[in-house]
C-alpha cells in the first residue's frame, strides 16, 4: 500500500512539474493544479488510512488516465512517458483495487473507523 501511495504521490507532483502554460491564464493553469494536487494529496491520506470512498475515487482516476493517451501527439516527450506510465499505472490499480483481499482491507478499515 505504502509503495502504491507513494508512486501515486510522485505522478501527482510529476504533472505539476511538466505543465508549461502559455500567456496571460498560465498563473490560472499553476493555480488550478496546485490545488488539484493539494485535494489528490488529502484523497492520496485517506486512501493510505484504508478509506474505502478514497478507494473509489482513486479507481475513477485510474480509469480517467486511459483517455489521456489519446493526447499522446499532442504533448512533448516527457509529458508523453508520464502520461504512457499514468495510464499503466492505472489500469494496474483497476485491477490491483478490486481483488478480494484490497477490497477486503477497505471494508474492514472502514468497518473499524465507523465503530
Amino acid at each position: 500500500m505504502r509503495e502504491v501511495t507513494l508512486l501515486m504521490c510522485l505522478f501527482s507532483l510529476l504533472g505539476l512539474a511538466v505543465i508549461r502554460p502559455q500567456g496571460l491564464e498560465a498563473s490560472v493553469v499553476y493555480v488550478t493544479s496546485g490545488v488539484f494536487v493539494v485535494i489528490s494529496f488529502l484523497v492520496l491520506w485517506q486512501f493510505w488510512n484504508g478509506r474505502n470512498w478514497a478507494r473509489w475515487l482513486v479507481l475513477a482516476y485510474s480509469a480517467l488516465s486511459l483517455p489521456n493517451l489519446f493526447l499522446l501527439s499532442s504533448v512533448p516527450t516527457v509529458a508523453k512517458f508520464l502520461l504512457a506510465a499514468e495510464a499503466a499505472l492505472g489500469v494496474w490499480l483497476l485491477f490491483w483495487l478490486n481483488t478480494a483481499p484490497v477490497r477486503a482491507f477497505f471494508r474492514s478499515r472502514g468497518e473499524s473507523a465507523a465503530a
